[in-house]
Protein backbone atom coordinates (compact mmCIF):
# COMPACT_ATOMS: atom_id res chain seq x y z
CA UNK A 1 0.00 0.00 0.00
CA UNK A 2 1.42 3.15 -1.12
CA UNK A 3 0.82 6.75 0.40
CA UNK A 4 -1.54 7.86 -2.52
CA UNK A 5 -5.11 8.10 -2.61
CA UNK A 6 -7.72 8.55 -5.11
CA UNK A 7 -8.59 11.66 -4.38
CA UNK A 8 -13.00 12.13 -3.14
CA UNK A 9 -14.58 12.36 -6.64
CA UNK A 10 -11.62 12.17 -8.63
CA UNK A 11 -10.60 8.80 -10.75
CA UNK A 12 -7.60 6.56 -11.49
CA UNK A 13 -5.73 8.89 -13.39
CA UNK A 14 -5.63 11.88 -10.74
CA UNK A 15 -4.51 9.02 -8.02
CA UNK A 16 -1.45 7.67 -10.70
CA UNK A 17 -0.62 11.61 -11.67
CA UNK A 18 -0.80 12.38 -7.61
CA UNK A 19 2.24 9.46 -7.39
CA UNK A 20 5.84 11.20 -6.47
CA UNK A 21 7.89 11.01 -9.60
CA UNK A 22 11.40 11.59 -7.62
CA UNK A 23 12.35 10.21 -4.14
CA UNK A 24 12.66 13.75 -3.20
CA UNK A 25 9.33 14.10 -3.34
CA UNK A 26 8.14 10.82 -2.04
CA UNK A 27 10.17 12.16 1.09
CA UNK A 28 8.62 15.29 1.31
CA UNK A 29 5.31 13.21 0.88
CA UNK A 30 5.98 10.67 3.96
CA UNK A 31 6.72 13.79 6.28
CA UNK A 32 3.67 15.89 5.39
CA UNK A 33 1.11 13.22 5.51
CA UNK A 34 2.13 10.75 7.93
CA UNK A 35 4.30 13.24 10.51
CA UNK A 36 2.40 11.82 13.31
CA UNK A 37 3.27 8.45 12.81
CA UNK A 38 6.73 9.55 11.85
CA UNK A 39 7.45 11.24 15.43
CA UNK A 40 5.99 7.43 16.94
CA UNK A 41 8.88 5.90 15.65
CA UNK A 42 11.37 8.75 16.12
CA UNK A 43 10.42 8.21 20.11
CA UNK A 44 10.79 4.34 19.64
CA UNK A 45 13.92 5.03 18.08
CA UNK A 46 15.09 7.37 20.82
CA UNK A 47 13.66 4.61 23.44
CA UNK A 48 15.78 2.00 21.31
CA UNK A 49 19.26 4.45 21.85
CA UNK A 50 18.11 5.43 25.53
CA UNK A 51 21.68 4.22 27.03
CA UNK A 52 23.81 5.62 24.47
CA UNK A 53 21.97 8.33 25.10
CA UNK A 54 22.02 9.44 28.88
CA UNK A 55 25.36 8.26 28.54
CA UNK A 56 26.58 10.54 25.59
CA UNK A 57 24.73 13.43 27.61
CA UNK A 58 25.75 12.49 30.93
CA UNK A 59 29.44 13.21 29.47
CA UNK A 60 28.24 16.73 27.72
CA UNK A 61 27.32 17.83 30.95
CA UNK A 62 30.75 16.78 32.36
CA UNK A 63 32.92 18.35 29.82
CA UNK A 64 30.10 21.52 29.85
CA UNK A 65 31.40 21.88 33.84
CA UNK A 66 34.79 21.25 33.44
CA UNK A 67 34.56 24.18 30.82
CA UNK A 68 32.80 26.60 33.37
CA UNK A 69 35.21 25.57 36.45
CA UNK A 70 38.54 25.49 34.24
CA UNK A 71 39.28 22.14 35.76
CA UNK A 72 40.87 19.16 33.62
CA UNK A 73 39.14 16.03 32.89
CA UNK A 74 41.63 13.08 33.23
CA UNK A 75 43.53 11.71 30.62
CA UNK A 76 41.81 8.51 30.58
CA UNK A 77 38.30 10.38 29.58
CA UNK A 78 37.71 9.85 26.16
CA UNK A 79 39.12 6.26 26.45
CA UNK A 80 36.46 5.67 29.14
CA UNK A 81 33.56 7.31 27.41
CA UNK A 82 34.07 5.32 24.14
CA UNK A 83 34.71 1.84 26.20
CA UNK A 84 31.36 2.08 28.04
CA UNK A 85 29.64 3.94 24.63
CA UNK A 86 30.56 0.79 22.91
CA UNK A 87 28.08 -1.68 24.46
CA UNK A 88 25.62 0.86 25.22
CA UNK A 89 25.36 0.98 21.43
CA UNK A 90 25.33 -3.10 21.10
CA UNK A 91 22.84 -3.54 22.85
CA UNK A 92 20.35 -1.78 20.65
CA UNK A 93 21.92 -3.60 17.59
CA UNK A 94 18.92 -6.24 17.48
CA UNK A 95 16.26 -3.54 17.39
CA UNK A 96 17.96 -1.16 15.29
CA UNK A 97 17.06 -3.87 12.36
CA UNK A 98 13.35 -3.07 13.38
CA UNK A 99 14.08 0.48 12.46
CA UNK A 100 15.85 0.15 9.50
CA UNK A 101 13.24 -1.94 7.74
CA UNK A 102 10.26 -0.03 8.93
CA UNK A 103 12.26 3.50 7.58
CA UNK A 104 13.11 1.35 4.44
CA UNK A 105 9.28 0.43 3.48
CA UNK A 106 8.57 4.23 4.43
CA UNK A 107 11.01 5.51 2.12
CA UNK A 108 9.45 3.29 -0.85
CA UNK A 109 6.02 4.97 -0.12
CA UNK A 110 4.20 1.85 1.97
CA UNK A 111 2.42 1.82 4.65
CA UNK A 112 2.19 -1.72 6.58
CA UNK A 113 1.53 -2.98 9.85
CA UNK A 114 4.08 -1.40 12.01
CA UNK A 115 4.44 -3.99 15.12
CA UNK A 116 4.79 -6.35 12.10
CA UNK A 117 7.43 -5.23 10.39
CA UNK A 118 9.36 -4.08 13.35
CA UNK A 119 9.38 -7.61 15.25
CA UNK A 120 9.78 -9.56 11.73
CA UNK A 121 13.11 -7.93 10.94
CA UNK A 122 14.43 -8.25 14.05
CA UNK A 123 13.58 -12.24 13.67
CA UNK A 124 15.23 -12.33 10.42
CA UNK A 125 17.36 -10.38 10.18
CA UNK A 126 19.02 -9.30 13.56
CA UNK A 127 22.53 -10.65 13.11
CA UNK A 128 24.24 -8.66 10.39
CA UNK A 129 22.15 -5.38 11.56
CA UNK A 130 24.08 -6.34 14.95
CA UNK A 131 27.47 -6.58 13.38
CA UNK A 132 26.78 -3.47 11.13
CA UNK A 133 26.11 -1.62 14.61
CA UNK A 134 29.47 -3.40 16.09
CA UNK A 135 31.54 -1.97 13.70
CA UNK A 136 29.77 1.18 13.96
CA UNK A 137 30.17 1.29 17.81
CA UNK A 138 33.79 -0.44 17.65
CA UNK A 139 35.46 2.89 15.96
CA UNK A 140 35.53 5.66 18.17
CA UNK A 141 36.76 3.20 20.32
CA UNK A 142 39.44 2.18 18.02
CA UNK A 143 40.30 5.60 17.07
CA UNK A 144 40.99 6.86 20.65
CA UNK A 145 43.48 3.43 21.11
CA UNK A 146 45.16 4.34 17.78
CA UNK A 147 45.89 8.22 18.72
CA UNK A 148 46.84 7.22 22.54
CA UNK A 149 48.93 4.60 21.11
CA UNK A 150 50.70 6.31 18.04
CA UNK A 151 51.17 9.67 20.67
CA UNK A 152 54.30 7.70 22.04
CA UNK A 153 56.21 7.70 18.66
CA UNK A 154 58.58 10.37 18.27
CA UNK A 155 57.65 10.19 14.60
CA UNK A 156 55.51 13.26 14.08
CA UNK A 157 54.66 12.13 10.17
CA UNK A 158 53.56 8.55 11.46
CA UNK A 159 51.30 10.08 14.25
CA UNK A 160 49.62 12.73 12.23
CA UNK A 161 48.85 9.32 9.58
CA UNK A 162 47.34 7.57 11.84
CA UNK A 163 44.85 9.90 12.39
CA UNK A 164 44.11 10.91 8.90
CA UNK A 165 43.96 7.34 8.04
CA UNK A 166 41.50 6.93 10.86
CA UNK A 167 39.69 9.43 9.75
CA UNK A 168 39.30 8.59 5.72
CA UNK A 169 38.33 4.88 7.95
CA UNK A 170 35.86 6.89 9.57
CA UNK A 171 34.09 8.53 6.17
CA UNK A 172 33.72 5.53 4.44
CA UNK A 173 32.11 3.55 7.08
CA UNK A 174 29.88 5.89 7.20
CA UNK A 175 28.91 6.76 3.56
CA UNK A 176 28.52 3.05 2.78
CA UNK A 177 26.81 2.31 5.83
CA UNK A 178 23.24 3.67 4.25
CA UNK A 179 22.89 0.96 1.34
CA UNK A 180 24.51 -1.89 4.18
CA UNK A 181 21.43 -1.46 6.18
CA UNK A 182 18.87 -1.56 3.43
CA UNK A 183 20.45 -4.84 1.87
CA UNK A 184 20.48 -6.36 5.49
CA UNK A 185 17.17 -6.05 5.83
CA UNK A 186 15.94 -6.95 1.90
CA UNK A 187 18.26 -9.38 0.62
CA UNK A 188 20.08 -13.21 2.34
CA UNK A 189 23.41 -11.82 1.40
CA UNK A 190 26.70 -12.77 3.35
CA UNK A 191 28.37 -10.30 5.22
CA UNK A 192 30.96 -9.86 2.88
CA UNK A 193 28.70 -9.51 0.08
CA UNK A 194 26.80 -6.97 1.87
CA UNK A 195 29.90 -5.01 2.68
CA UNK A 196 31.41 -5.14 -1.06
CA UNK A 197 28.14 -4.21 -2.76
CA UNK A 198 27.80 -1.08 -0.43
CA UNK A 199 31.55 -0.52 -0.75
CA UNK A 200 30.83 -0.64 -4.71
CA UNK A 201 27.40 1.66 -5.04
CA UNK A 202 29.20 4.23 -2.41
CA UNK A 203 32.43 4.62 -4.61
CA UNK A 204 30.26 5.03 -8.04
CA UNK A 205 27.87 7.76 -6.61
CA UNK A 206 29.88 9.11 -4.40
CA UNK A 207 28.78 12.84 -4.50
CA UNK A 208 25.29 11.61 -4.29
CA UNK A 209 26.02 9.91 -0.85
CA UNK A 210 28.43 12.51 0.54
CA UNK A 211 25.80 15.23 -0.03
CA UNK A 212 22.92 13.59 1.36
CA UNK A 213 25.39 12.00 4.14
CA UNK A 214 26.26 15.80 4.84
CA UNK A 215 22.30 16.64 5.02
CA UNK A 216 21.80 13.94 7.80
CA UNK A 217 23.98 16.13 10.05
CA UNK A 218 22.36 19.35 9.62
CA UNK A 219 20.79 19.22 13.07
CA UNK A 220 24.21 19.11 14.34
CA UNK A 221 25.84 21.47 12.20
CA UNK A 222 23.21 24.11 13.13
CA UNK A 223 23.57 23.23 16.63
CA UNK A 224 27.53 24.03 16.63
CA UNK A 225 26.63 27.23 15.06
CA UNK A 226 24.19 27.98 17.39
CA UNK A 227 26.72 27.20 20.33
CA UNK A 228 29.57 28.71 19.26
CA UNK A 229 27.63 32.25 18.70
CA UNK A 230 25.87 31.60 22.19
CA UNK A 231 28.37 30.31 24.37
CA UNK A 232 26.42 31.28 27.20
CA UNK A 233 23.66 29.15 26.51
CA UNK A 234 25.21 25.50 25.25
CA UNK A 235 22.66 23.97 28.00
CA UNK A 236 19.19 25.26 26.47
CA UNK A 237 20.58 24.68 22.58
CA UNK A 238 21.28 20.58 24.16
CA UNK A 239 18.33 20.76 25.30
CA UNK A 240 16.94 22.10 22.35
CA UNK A 241 19.06 18.96 20.08
CA UNK A 242 18.05 16.19 22.34
CA UNK A 243 14.14 17.05 22.23
CA UNK A 244 14.26 17.68 17.88
CA UNK A 245 15.75 14.28 18.08
CA UNK A 246 14.14 12.19 20.38
CA UNK A 247 10.62 13.60 18.89
CA UNK A 248 11.29 13.88 15.40
CA UNK A 249 14.83 13.72 14.36
CA UNK A 250 15.67 9.75 14.56
CA UNK A 251 12.76 9.37 12.02
CA UNK A 252 13.74 12.12 9.63
CA UNK A 253 17.37 10.91 9.56
CA UNK A 254 16.01 7.19 9.32
CA UNK A 255 13.76 7.94 6.45
CA UNK A 256 16.60 10.17 4.50
CA UNK A 257 19.37 7.57 4.55
CA UNK A 258 16.82 4.59 3.22
CA UNK A 259 15.90 7.06 0.32
CA UNK A 260 19.36 7.11 -0.59
CA UNK A 261 19.65 3.09 0.83
CA UNK A 262 16.97 1.97 -2.16
CA UNK A 263 18.38 4.05 -4.89
CA UNK A 264 21.26 2.95 -4.81
CA UNK A 265 20.25 -0.67 -3.88
CA UNK A 266 17.09 -0.97 -6.26
CA UNK A 267 19.44 0.27 -9.17
CA UNK A 268 22.33 -1.93 -8.94
CA UNK A 269 20.91 -5.07 -7.40
CA UNK A 270 16.97 -4.57 -8.10
CA UNK A 271 17.27 -4.49 -12.10
CA UNK A 272 19.49 -7.53 -11.85
CA UNK A 273 17.19 -9.67 -10.14
CA UNK A 274 14.15 -10.69 -12.01
CA UNK A 275 10.63 -9.83 -10.80
CA UNK A 276 12.07 -7.65 -8.69
CA UNK A 277 10.49 -3.94 -8.73
CA UNK A 278 12.79 -0.82 -9.16
CA UNK A 279 11.87 2.56 -8.63
CA UNK A 280 9.31 1.26 -5.60
CA UNK A 281 6.98 4.52 -4.49
CA UNK A 282 7.38 6.71 -7.66
CA UNK A 283 5.55 6.90 -10.86
CA UNK A 284 8.33 5.29 -12.87
CA UNK A 285 8.27 2.35 -10.80
CA UNK A 286 8.49 -0.90 -13.07
CA UNK A 287 9.39 -4.79 -12.46
CA UNK A 288 12.15 -6.44 -14.13
CA UNK A 289 11.05 -9.14 -16.55
CA UNK A 290 11.73 -12.71 -16.22
CA UNK A 291 13.59 -14.24 -18.36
Amino acid sequence: MHFFKIPSGGNVQDAVQSIPVNRHQLYIQAVKEHILALIGFSITCSVIFLPSEIWTFFNILLLKRAAETSAALPDSWQLHYVLVLFPCILVSGPLVAGICRVSRNWARGELRDFKHVFFSAIHDCWQQITLLTAITALLPFLGICAIQYFQSYSNVLIMQFSRVGYFILDIIWFLLLPSAEVMAVTYKLPFTGLLGNALYMTYHHLGKVLVVRLLSFLPEIVALLFAFSYPGAIAPILAVWFAFYIFLGYGLRFLLLSSLGNWLCENYLNVKIPGAKVNIGLNSEFQVEKK
